[in-house]
């Protein structure tokens, strides 16, 4: 019995490791190229809300500010840019 209890444990906690490990996916590099582009198109950004928008290759930009990406497929899901105050 308890040998049992044990190796269900350890199914279990490998379990949630391997779901811990894929629950976050990476920024898919068009979708990063597309913020990059509005960001270009926005001429102007007076309270650095996308100063950590960055144009390296290995910039992920489901942690930049402002952006949430869905965990699973790791594509922008939504923008919250709030508006600088006047």
């Amino acid at each position: 019995m308890n040998k049992l209890l044990l190796l269900l444990l350890l199914v279990a906690s490998a379990a949630g490791c391997s779901f811990f490990l894929v629950a976050r996916a990476s920024c898919i590099p068009s979708e990063r190229d597309a913020l990059l582009a509005l960001k270009r198109a926005i001429t102007g950004d007076p309270g650095g809300r996308l100063a950590s928008w960055r144009e390296q290759q290995d910039h992920d930009c489901c942690r930049w500010g402002g952006v949430r990406c869905s965990n699973v497929a790791g594509r922008p899901c939504g923008r919250a840019l709030p508006r600088s105050p006047d």
